[in-house]
């Protein structure tokens, strides 16, 4: 079908996780692999992108998953563009395990100015966007609400960022975001939960040699289901990620 591109991937020792099935980390840089290729395929990749003096930045991911495939099990994932508008574009997913739908995601992206690094419109005209044309679904990446009251906030985690963080712009790649969020998660809590949804925002730049402390919100996570977090770099004007995480139990 017109705008749907379609990649096949084996889950291997480097995308599963210690429950011996595909984890969130992996599944994140599957879903960048595959949008990678996508954008490339169809003209709006990044060489492309900068050619309009311009690259793409994710700002919101949200992922819902029903089953997490086991190791060495294959999975079929199918993404597309849906239309965007002056400063927002969008990006749907699907996660097929044997012909079943297992998950979906979709992610919001703007463009930054390759000069200034500010928000500028997206150069839409004769943009390749390869738009789907039957369907979308039916949600939007979420604003993940996190209290930024000092009293609702319990540091769990300081980082420091390393060269093997950066991505081809520069700054943090998202992967890593979601391996921070991993990271600072009690491992017994880890060991009997699984995540259902993960939802997250991007909001500011995290560079080389920045520290990122990641607290945990205790006003908008219970011990059973949910978990939001809030990462920021010290003395820097606003977060740099909002994270919400639903989980069930095993």
């Amino acid at each position: 079908m017109k705008g749907i591109y379609s990649k096949d991937y084996v889950i291997d020792t480097f995308t599963s996780n210690s429950h011996k099935r595909l984890g969130l980390l992996g599944l994140v840089g599957i879903l960048q692999d595959i949008a990678t290729f996508h954008a490339k395929d169809a003209g709006f990749g990044h060489e492309e992108m900068l050619e309009k003096s311009v690259f793409w930045v994710l700002i919101r991911k949200s992922i819902k998953m029903k089953k997490w495939p086991a190791l060495f099990s294959t999975i079929t994932v199918k993404t597309w563009s849906r239309l965007p508008d002056s400063y927002y574009a969008y990006r749907d997913f699907e996660i097929y395990s044997q012909d079943e739908l297992i998950g979906t995601a979709t992610t919001t992206w703007v463009t930054l100015n390759a000069q200034t690094r500010r928000p500028t419109e997206i150069p839409l005209k004769n943009l390749p966007l390869d738009i789907r044309s039957d369907k979308a679904l039916d949600y939007e990446a979420s604003k993940v609400e996190v209290s930024i009251e000092e009293k609702d906030l319990e540091k769990v985690c300081r980082f420091h960022t390393r060269n093997s963080d950066l991505d081809l712009n520069g700054h943090v790649n998202n992967t890593k975001y979601s391996q921070w969020v991993l990271d600072s998660i009690d491992f017994q809590y880890h060991s009997t939960h699984v995540v259902t949804e993960y939802h997250i925002n991007f909001l500011s730049e995290v560079k080389l040699g920045d520290e990122i402390e990641v607290y945990k919100d205790l006003s908008h996570s219970d011990e059973h289901s949910r978990v939001s977090y809030l990462g920021r770099v010290p003395g820097a004007r606003k977060p740099s990620m909002l994270v919400q995480c639903l989980y069930s139990t095993h």
